[in-house]
């Protein structure tokens, strides 16, 4: 079977000149990764276009897939990294929360009232009160830091929490 030289042709070029060749110009933060036979590229404005051999569906690109930040490749796999909206980020630190329940660490009423600021930060956060959400970030620290002092979290557990939190503050600009 004779091999299709316009394909063959696409996948030996280096993944920057085919991104070149596609006419979009690459972001300073865009990255192109090599998947042998393949590349992949995320392009100026988040979206990512991939090419080559698709053998295990490593070029397949999710539909809707934007707001991607870097990518990674490797034989038979393609990874993108999205920023996550910062809902997505609170709903991740309540995640880490119901895992301090569930391993114990703090009691349920504990939980819950961590659980209830995020919550209001989300809250405030789709109601356009940025202010208000970063106020409620600060109630989130100053009862990781109480718990802290009263042994409930250890000062390794309470640090993650709060380090996410003022990651989270960062982003509406507190």
């Amino acid at each position: 079977m004779k091999p299709n030289t316009q394909r063959t042709r696409r996948m030996i070029l280096p993944a920057l000149l085919v991104v070149a060749l596609l006419g979009s110009p690459i972001a300073p933060t865009s990255q192109a990764a090599r998947m042998p036979p393949g590349a992949a590229a995320a392009m100026a404005g988040g979206t990512v276009v991939a090419w080559g051999d698709n053998s295990s569906h490593q070029v397949d690109i999710p539909p809707g897939l934007s707001g991607v930040t870097a990518i990674a490749a490797g034989v038979g796999h393609s990874l993108a990294l999205k920023n996550l909206s910062l809902p997505q980020q609170v709903s991740q630190l309540i995640i880490q929360v119901q895992n301090l329940v569930i391993g114990g660490s703090l009691s349920v009423g504990q939980g819950a009232g961590l659980i209830a600021k995020l919550n209001g930060v989300i809250a405030k956060y789709n109601g356009g009160q940025t202010g208000a959400a970063c106020n409620q970030l600060g109630a989130f620290i100053n009862q990781v830091n109480g718990l802290i002092g009263a042994g409930a979290l250890s000062p390794a557990q309470g640090q993650a929490l709060i380090t996410a939190a003022n990651n989270l503050k960062a982003n509406p600009g507190c």
